[in-house]
């Protein structure tokens, strides 16, 4: 709602674009945003701000050879893109590539309906017990280690160095 921050999100993908244009990474991830009061009309004015801001975005991403990736939410009120339609709708309509969560797509009702969807950037894997974000290693929660096959891009987004090592020696034994 507030101009301000809205000006200062696209100020800052910019700068994070440009940062990854010059280290020649190909894409970047950010969350679609946050919607404190949940009221129809408020929802559906932040819903056209942010694809404003993420579309505007996504067109500085591409002039300058990046790929800007929304990332799906958990499953709270509050979050933008907690299903597989909404979040697809925002990559139609900001020319955009996702980035699949794993465990936050666990947490909602439909998890495989994500990784079903086209422009899939990367996934980022971690795991939980299907109620919070709590970011466990792959396997120690409910996610079925089989959606992991359905792509090949995949960063660990892990809280420790130890358990990123499990989580690759397990991704890897899954993908086989």
């Amino acid at each position: 709602v507030n101009r301000g921050i809205r000006e200062e999100t696209l100020t800052q993908l910019k700068e994070t674009v440009d940062m990854a244009a010059g280290i020649g990474a190909k894409y970047i991830t950010t969350h679609p945003g946050i919607i404190h009061k949940p009221i129809p009309r408020i929802w559906e004015m932040c819903t056209e701000w942010a694809l404003q801001v993420l579309g505007e975005a996504a067109d500085y991403a591409k002039n300058n050879g990046v790929t800007l990736s929304i990332e799906n939410m958990p499953n709270k009120s509050t979050y933008l893109c907690t299903n597989s339609d909404e979040l697809d709708m925002f990559r139609k309509k900001c020319g955009c590539g996702i980035t699949i969560d794993v465990g936050h797509a666990v947490t909602c009702p439909d998890p495989l309906s994500f990784m079903r969807l086209p422009g899939i950037s990367y996934l980022h894997v971690n795991d939980n017990k299907g109620d919070k974000d709590s970011h466990l290693c792959p396997g120690d929660g409910i996610l079925d280690l089989k959606m992991l096959r359905l792509h090949d891009r995949m960063i660990i987004e892990l809280n420790d160095y130890g358990n990123v090592l499990r989580a690759r020696d397990i991704i890897l034994r899954s993908l086989f």
